[in-house]
This record gives structure tokens, C-alpha cells and sequence, in this order.
């Protein structure tokens, strides 16, 4: 019994009432958590990036302390996955809170060429800023495309609300009510 509560200090036991047995029966609690990792989820779009292959090839080819060639093979996937996340958070980030942040400007831009002509400066960063939309929308509609599970359409292709809709329905499909 000591080994059972030095390894399970928060768990607590106690009886509950009944009426129909003289057995009581027992609830056991554990205030706990358990600690996990977030899923890795490969993004489509990465190939695309700029300083993707060096941060795989980099990390691919760290030595690996595993003997048998499928610990191995797990050891460089689980690396390259990690190396892979850190790089997609500090370089890359949240795609659509940056959306959101560049459209803002691009608004107060727009607003300012309706009243006045623009300096070169202010023209050169609102171009600069759609082609930043353009580009983040990209990776949103691959995003899409990716969560979808939709194989047949092409890359290019920009009907998201197809491949919301077909993500949605997966999902409801996947959910066990009970």
C-alpha cells in the first residue's frame, strides 16, 4: 500500500452508498492530468518554403543513437517532425492571424487613395502587402485543400467552401457520440 500512494498521491478512494446490496461500492478519483504532446501534422504547403529542405536534411542527417534501422528510422522521423514544428512556429507562424493583421493596412491604404494620390513609399507597401495577402491565401486554400482530404482537384484551385464543407462532413462522420 505505501509503494501504491508514493506513486499515486492524488488518487483518492472513497465509498459510495447503496441501498440494495450491503456491498459498497468503491469510487476511485485522480486529480492528475495526463501530459501529451500536441499531434504533428505535416503541412502541405512547407515544400514550397523557403528553408524547409535545410531544416529536413539538417536534422535528417544528425547521428542517431538507435542500433536497429527501424529505431533508427523512428529516431530521424521524430527529430525531423520536431525540428520541423519549431521551424513552422518561428518562421511561418499563424497564417490566418496574419491574414487578418495585412488586410487591416490595406484597408487604411485603400481609404487613402480614394481621398489623395499616394506617395511612392505608401504605394510600394500596399503592393508589397497584397502580394502578402496573395501569398498567405495560398497556403490557406492548400490548408483547406489538405484538411479536406481531396485528392482529384488541382492545387490551384480556389473553391474553399468545397473543401470546408468536405472537411466539416469528415469530421462529423469521425465523431463517436457515445
Amino acid at each position: 500500500m505505501p509503494d501504491w500512494n508514493a506513486r499515486f498521491a492524488s488518487a483518492r478512494l472513497q465509498p459510495l452508498a447503496t441501498a440494495m446490496s450491503d456491498h459498497y461500492p468503491l469510487l476511485l478519483t485522480c486529480d492528475a492530468t495526463i501530459q501529451r504532446r500536441p499531434r504533428f501534422r505535416f503541412e502541405a504547403f512547407w515544400p514550397h518554403m523557403e528553408g524547409f529542405q535545410d531544416v529536413v536534411l539538417h536534422f535528417w542527417w544528425q547521428p542517431c543513437r538507435a542500433t536497429s534501422v527501424v529505431a533508427k528510422l523512428n529516431e530521424k522521423l521524430w527529430h525531423v517532425a520536431r525540428a520541423l514544428s519549431r521551424w513552422h512556429k518561428c518562421h511561418i507562424g499563424d497564417t490566418k492571424l496574419q491574414l487578418l493583421m495585412v488586410q487591416d493596412p490595406v484597408v487604411l491604404l485603400d481609404a487613402v487613395q480614394e481621398s489623395r494620390r499616394m506617395m511612392p513609399d505608401e504605394l510600394q507597401l500596399r503592393k508589397d502587402l497584397k502580394s502578402r495577402i496573395l501569398g498567405l491565401v495560398v497556403i490557406e486554400r492548400i490548408n483547406a485543400k489538405q484538411r479536406a482530404h481531396v485528392r482529384w482537384l488541382r492545387a490551384g484551385d480556389a473553391n474553399t467552401m468545397f473543401f470546408h464543407i468536405k472537411a466539416n462532413s469528415r469530421r462529423t462522420k469521425n465523431y463517436i457520440v457515445s
